[in-house]
């Protein structure tokens, strides 16, 4: 019974770690994006009309890179949950920082990249309106 139930959370804390990769490598990629847009709005240098629509558009896309990079940084907490003591309240994140977070904490940490889309979309509308 207890071989078995190591065995799952090996295998959880495997499939976690997974995750966060694809995570890290989303995290990459739209920040070449979002560089990428930044420059080529720097080299069209628009009329001053479409400036807050800009400004929208960039704090939107900010908050998408920040709803990618709490997500990468939740997974990365639950990949190291996998690894407490069965039914343990909190947890050490890494075995060279002396920092233990409760189980509780990662729930409201799983919030904030929710909390950045819904921002980022309504920083999109606003910015749409503004055109």
């Amino acid at each position: 019974m207890v071989d078995k139930e190591i065995d799952h959370r090996l295998e959880m804390a495997k499939q976690s770690n997974e995750a966060a990769i694809k995570y890290s490598e989303k995290a990459v990629l739209y920040l070449f994006y979002l560089n990428g847009g930044a420059a080529t709005a720097l080299f069209a240098r628009a009329e001053e009309s479409f400036y807050p629509a800009a400004v929208s558009f960039a704090w939107g896309a900010f908050l998408a890179v920040m709803c990618i990079g709490i997500s990468y940084l939740y997974q990365m907490i639950i990949t190291a949950s996998w690894y407490a003591p069965p039914r343990s309240k909190s947890f050490q994140i890494s075995p060279v920082a002396q920092f233990k977070i409760s189980f509780k904490t990662i729930e409201i940490i799983r919030l904030f990249p929710i909390l950045c889309w819904i921002c980022s979309a309504i920083f999109f509308v606003f910015g749409i309106t503004k055109l």
